[in-house]
C-alpha cells in the first residue's frame, strides 16, 4: 500500500490525469508577434516584446491620421503589385539605431524628431525579415490573411504622399505596442496591408490579352537580377597577393571612381558608372550611352557631373579610342556611301597658234675646242 500511495503522489504531481494546457492556436496576431520579436533578436539582437495589440479595418484615407506625428513611414511591396505601409513612431527607431551602433539601449527618453533616409536604411533589414516571417508563420492559422511576399520599398516623403501610391481600396489595420530592450524604452509600430490582392482568386487560364501581360510585366519586373559593381582590378605578384591580409591598404587610382563597371553575373561588361553616395549610403550614377569595351565601348570620358538619360547617347570617340585594343581584330569597315555624279567639265576655248621658231646653227664635225690646263703632276705608282 505505501508503495502504491507514493507512486500515485508522483502521478498527481507529474500532472497524470490533468488536460492538456491550453495552448493558443497561431493567428496573424501570434504571428506577428512572434515574428517581430524574432526579426529583432536575430537581425539586430535587439529584445522586443508586444505589449499590446489590435487588429482592425481602415479606408486608404485614415492611414495617414493614424500615424504617429512624426514617424517613419515605409511603403512596403509584394511580387504582385501589391503595396502597404509599415511605419514606427521614434522610440522603435532609436531603440534600433542604440542596438546597432553601441549594443545596447539606453535608459532615456527617445528624443523626438523627423526620421531620415539613413534611420530607413539601417531599420529595413529589421522590418524584411519581420514581414518575410509573418508571411510563412501565419499560414499556420485556420483562415490565414493573404500577407506574404511583402518587402520595404521606400520611405515615403510626408503622410500625404501615401493616398498618391496606395491603390483606393480598404486595408488591413495591425497596431503594436512595443518594450524595447527590457523596459528601456517603449515604441509604436503600424502595418497596413491590402485586404484584396491583384490577380487573387482570378482563374489563371481565363487571363488573356491585356491582363495578361500586365500581369507578366508586373511579375517579371520583381524579379532579382544581380548586378556586380567592379571598382577597380590590380595585377600583384603571388607573393603580395599571398600577403594581403585583413585590414590591408590596396591603393586605387583616382579614376576609378569616374569609371565603376556594371557587370553581369558571368562577368559581361554592361556599362560603366561613377561612384557617389545618396542618403547616406554608396549609390552608382549609371552611364547607360556607354556600352563595354566587348561591344564597341566609348572610348571618350564622359562629362564631369552629368548624367546620361536611359536611351541617351554617349560622349564624342577620340581617334585614339577608336582604334582596335590590341589582340583584337579590327572591326569591318562600312561600305563607302555613293557618291553623287560630278557635273560635266567645261568645254575649252581654242588656244591661239604658238608663233615658229628660229633655226638652230648647224654645228658641223668639227668644233673648236679651247686649250684644257695641264693636269697638276701625280705620284709614282707605288711598286709592285
Amino acid at each position: 500500500m505505501t508503495d502504491n500511495k507514493a507512486i500515485e503522489t508522483m502521478r498527481r504531481k507529474a500532472g497524470a490525469g490533468r488536460p492538456p494546457p491550453d495552448v493558443p492556436a497561431m493567428s496573424a496576431a501570434k504571428a506577428l508577434r512572434l515574428s517581430l520579436a524574432r526579426a529583432a533578436e536575430e537581425v539586430a539582437g535587439l529584445a522586443l516584446g508586444v505589449t499590446d495589440f489590435a487588429e482592425t479595418r481602415i479606408a486608404l484615407g485614415g492611414i495617414a491620421e493614424a500615424l504617429p506625428d512624426p514617424a517613419l513611414s515605409t511603403m512596403i511591396a509584394a511580387p504582385d503589385g501589391a503595396r502597404g505601409v509599415l511605419a514606427c513612431d521614434c522610440g522603435l527607431i532609436a531603440a534600433l539605431i542604440e542596438q546597432v551602433t553601441t549594443g545596447q539601449v539606453r535608459r532615456t527618453a527617445a528624443e523626438i524628431r523627423r526620421p531620415t533616409a539613413t534611420d530607413a536604411v539601417l531599420a529595413a533589414d529589421v522590418f524584411d525579415r519581420a514581414l518575410a516571417l509573418f508571411g510563412e508563420l501565419v499560414l499556420e492559422a485556420a483562415a490565414p490573411p493573404d500577407v506574404a511576399g511583402f518587402t520595404c520599398a521606400a520611405p515615403f516623403a510626408e503622410p500625404r504622399a501615401i493616398a498618391l501610391e496606395l491603390e483606393d481600396q480598404r486595408y488591413r489595420f495591425y497596431r503594436l505596442e512595443l518594450d524595447l530592450g527590457h523596459g528601456a524604452k517603449t515604441g509604436l509600430m503600424m502595418l497596413f496591408l491590402p485586404l484584396s490582392r491583384p490577380g487573387r482568386g482570378a482563374d489563371d487560364g481565363a487571363v488573356t490579352g491585356a491582363a495578361f501581360r500586365a500581369r507578366l510585366v508586373r511579375n517579371v519586373g520583381a524579379s532579382r537580377a544581380r548586378l556586380d559593381a567592379v571598382l577597380h582590378r590590380a595585377a600583384l605578384p603571388l607573393a603580395e597577393a599571398l600577403a594581403l591580409k585583413p585590414g590591408a591598404l590596396l591603393t586605387l587610382p583616382r579614376a576609378a571612381l569616374e569609371n565603376v563597371r556594371v557587370e553581369a553575373p558571368d562577368g559581361r561588361l554592361l556599362c560603366r558608372a561613377r561612384l557617389g553616395q545618396i542618403g547616406g549610403a554608396r549609390a552608382l550614377r549609371l552611364r547607360l550611352g556607354e556600352e563595354g569595351e566587348e561591344g564597341g565601348e566609348a572610348g571618350g570620358e564622359a562629362a564631369s557631373g552629368s548624367s546620361v538619360l536611359p536611351g541617351g547617347g554617349s560622349a564624342p570617340m577620340s581617334p585614339a579610342a577608336a582604334a582596335p585594343a590590341p589582340g583584337l581584330a579590327a572591326p569591318a569597315a562600312a561600305p563607302p556611301a555613293d557618291l553623287p555624279d560630278l557635273p560635266d567639265l567645261p568645254a575649252m576655248s581654242d588656244l591661239p597658234d604658238l608663233p615658229d621658231l628660229p633655226d638652230l646653227p648647224d654645228p658641223g664635225d668639227d668644233l673648236p675646242l679651247p686649250d684644257l690646263p695641264p693636269l697638276p703632276g701625280i705620284g709614282d705608282p707605288p711598286p709592285e
